[in-house]
């Protein structure tokens, strides 16, 4: 079952995709350019959780560590963390990433890395993996039946996908229609950790 977003979600995703679009311009204008020279394209990631100025952040890629996400967004909460250590300082946040901070007044921040919402990643022209995109984000793919949803997960359940030519074998989803979804869907090993995060 899914629910609409508050309409503040919307403007912001409205927002995003202006922005999305200015940058697959870029990249298009750089295909025809030679790559030596040319600055890196921006990694967009967002920030939540116990931090001066949450949000979504344009930063320069084509990645960013933990610490620079959370510095650029005005530093812990009210001093609240006495900092981050170990591996989280030095993690890679890529595209479409999310950062949740969770801070205590005793010791370092937890720090929880994820994938930004389904309808914002594809704003972001990333990709939904089979292996664990959940029904309702499925739906947000163009011309995704319920029907479809539905039987993608259950597939998964006994055998992961391992190739998008797999969905032809769902009844009424043909290779015109895989093709559509190419760019929306991708086949990745699940790993439980990964798409939605893991406590570091």
């Amino acid at each position: 079952m899914s629910h609409l977003a508050p309409r503040s979600q919307w403007v912001a995703i409205v927002l995003l995709a202006t922005l999305i679009f200015a940058i697959l311009l870029a990249r298009i204008y750089r295909k025809d350019r030679p790559p030596s020279g040319m600055p890196p394209l921006p990694v967009i990631v967002a920030v939540q959780g116990d931090i001066e100025r949450p949000g979504t952040y344009v930063m320069d890629g084509p990645e960013v560590s933990v610490t620079q996400i959370i510095e650029t967004a005005g530093g812990f909460r009210n001093g609240l963390s006495k900092g981050v250590y170990g591996d989280s300082v030095l993690r890679k946040i890529h595209n479409g990433q999310l950062v949740r901070v969770t801070c205590s007044d005793s010791g370092p921040a937890e720090i929880r890395v994820e994938a930004m919402p389904a309808a914002a990643r594809l704003t972001l022209g990333e990709k939904l993996n089979l292996n664990n995109a959940a029904e309702e984000e499925l739906l947000l793919v163009p011309q995704m039946k319920a029907a479809f949803a539905a039987a993608i997960i259950d597939r998964r359940s006994k055998r992961q996908w391992q190739r998008l030519d797999e969905l032809q074998e769902i009844p009424g989803i043909g290779p015109k229609t895989v093709g559509k979804w190419r760019s929306y869907l991708e086949a990745k090993e699940n790993d439980e950790g990964g798409e939605h995060g893991a406590r570091r």
